[in-house]
C-alpha cells in the first residue's frame, strides 16, 4: 500500500499565502508605529483649494478636529461631509473653525477619504490669509504621515508594481524615493508635493503586496555620497543615458553619483510629438524678454543622450540663451530629446523627440529591464548612482516632533 504525497504546488502555494499575510499583519504593525525603526513623520500636499472650491470628505471610525495647543473642538464616529475653503477659513460641513491650521486625526488605520483615495495619516489644513484679519483666499490641505508610509505611495505612484520580475526594480524605486525625501527634509521645507514638481504620491487604493515587500526589505535605507544625503531624481525613460545633475539645473554643485551614465538597455526609446501652442510661444518670449514671438531655436549644447541642455532662442527685439529645463517645463515636453521642430501655420510649433522625464538619475524604464534580466536592486542603484553608497537613515533626521 502506497502512501499519497503532498503536491509541491500546495506547499509553495501554503508558503505564499502565509508571507502575504505576515507581510499584511507586519506592515500593519509597522505603520501604526512610526518608531519601530527610524521613521520621521513627513507632510505631503494633496491639494489647494482656492477660495468657494470645496472637496468630499469621509472619516471612518472615531475621529477628532482640533488645533495645535488647544483642547479638540470637535469629535465623533464616521463622517461624510464636504471640505469648502470657506472666506472665514476651513468649512467641514456646518462646522466653521476660526483657526489658522486644524488637524483631523482619527483612531483606525486607511480611514480618511478625500475626494476618491483613501489615505492613512492625519490630515493638516492650513487657511492663507493675505492678513491676519483679512478674508482667507485659500486652503492647504496637507497629509502627515510617516516617511515609510510616505515612500510606499511614492513607488504605487511612479512604477507599475504588478509588472513580472519588478521587484528589485521596485526596491531601487523604494531606495531613490525615500533618499530623495530624507534629502528635502533637511531644506526646511513645510511639505512635499504629491505629483511630479516632488513626487507622484497615491493613496492606500493602489498599494500592492509586491510595493510593500519592496519598501519593506529597503526600510530605512538611503542613499549618501562624500557631500551628505543624495537628492535621488528618478525619471520614466532616459534614451539611452542619463542626464548630468548640475549641467541640467538640478544641482548647485557637482555630485558625482548624479553625473549621469550610458544605458544601453534604454537605446531603442519609443518616440513621441508634442503640440506647442502660439499662446505658450509668446508668453514664454514676453516673459524672458526676448520680445513679443520667437523666431527660432537651436540647440548650443547637446548631452550623450541628444538631450538640449542649453538652447539659444531668437526672440523679436533679442536674443537669449536658456537652460533646456526651462523650456521642458514651460512647454509640457515629454523629455528635452528633440529630433525635430517644426513650425505650424496658427503660429505653434510640433516638437519630436523620445525619452519621457527629465533624464536625472534611475531612469524606471532601465531599472524594469534589468530587474527582469536578474540584477539585484542594489546594482541597479550603484548603474544610475555610481559611487553612491547605501546607509540607514540619519537618527537626527527629524521633521516634526
Amino acid at each position: 500500500m502506497t502512501t499519497p504525497k503532498s503536491s509541491p504546488r500546495w506547499f509553495l502555494f501554503l508558503g505564499t499565502l502565509a508571507l502575504l499575510l505576515a507581510v499584511g499583519l507586519f506592515w500593519k504593525k509597522a505603520s501604526q508605529d512610526p518608531q519601530q525603526w527610524h521613521n520621521p513623520w513627513v507632510r505631503v500636499k494633496l491639494l489647494e483649494l482656492s477660495y468657494g472650491e470645496e472637496v468630499p470628505l469621509e472619516l471612518r471610525g472615531h475621529w477628532s478636529l482640533f488645533s495645535p495647543g488647544h483642547p479638540v473642538l470637535q469629535e465623533g464616529v464616521d463622517l461624510q461631509s464636504m471640505l469648502k475653503a470657506d472666506a472665514q477659513g476651513a468649512r467641514i460641513g456646518a462646522w466653521l473653525p476660526k483657526q489658522a491650521h486644524l488637524i483631523l486625526r482619527t483612531e483606525g488605520e486607511d480611514a480618511i477619504r478625500l475626494g476618491n483615495r483613501w489615505y492613512r495619516g492625519e490630515l493638516h489644513l492650513f487657511v492663507e490669509r493675505k492678513s491676519k484679519k483679512g478674508m482667507a483666499t485659500g486652503l492647504q490641505v496637507v497629509l502627515q504621515l510617516p516617511l515609510e508610509d510616505y515612500v510606499l505611495g511614492v513607488v504605487c505612484g511612479e512604477m507599475p508594481t504588478t509588472a513580472e520580475a519588478s521587484s528589485h526594480a521596485l526596491r531601487a524605486q523604494a531606495v531613490a524615493a525615500r533618499s530623495y525625501a530624507a534629502h528635502q527634509l533637511q531644506q526646511d521645507r513645510p511639505w512635499l508635493q504629491a505629483d511630479t514638481r516632488d513626487q507622484r504620491f497615491l493613496g492606500i487604493d493602489f498599494e500592492t503586496d509586491r510595493a510593500k515587500h519592496a519598501v519593506l526589505a529597503t526600510r530605512g535605507l538611503v542613499l549618501k555620497d562624500a557631500t551628505g544625503l543624495l537628492p535621488a531624481w528618478f525619471h520614466a525613460d532616459c534614451g539611452g543615458a542619463t542626464a548630468h545633475a548640475e549641467r541640467l539645473g538640478f544641482s548647485s554643485q557637482n555630485r558625482r553619483p548624479l553625473e549621469g551614465v550610458l544605458d544601453p538597455l534604454c537605446q531603442s526609446p519609443q518616440t513621441w510629438t508634442h503640440p506647442v501652442t502660439a499662446e505658450q510661444l509668446d508668453r514664454f518670449a514676453q516673459e524672458q524678454g526676448v520680445g513679443r514671438w520667437i523666431r527660432s531655436f537651436s540647440a548650443e549644447e547637446k548631452d550623450a543622450a541628444g538631450r538640449w541642455t542649453k538652447i539659444l532662442i531668437e526672440g523679436e527685439r533679442a536674443e537669449g540663451l536658456f537652460a533646456g529645463e526651462l523650456l521642458r517645463k514651460a512647454f509640457g515636453a515629454p523629455s528635452l530629446q528633440w529630433t525635430r521642430l517644426t513650425p505650424q501655420q496658427d503660429g505653434s510649433l510640433m516638437l519630436e523627440g523620445y525619452g519621457s522625464g527629465h533624464g536625472v538619475g534611475l531612469c524606471q524604464k532601465g531599472a524594469l529591464r534589468r530587474s527582469r534580466a536578474g540584477e539585484t536592486w542594489e546594482t541597479i542603484l550603484q548603474s544610475y548612482y555610481p559611487g553612491a553608497e547605501l546607509h540607514e537613515l540619519p537618527p537626527d533626521l527629524s521633521w516634526f516632533p
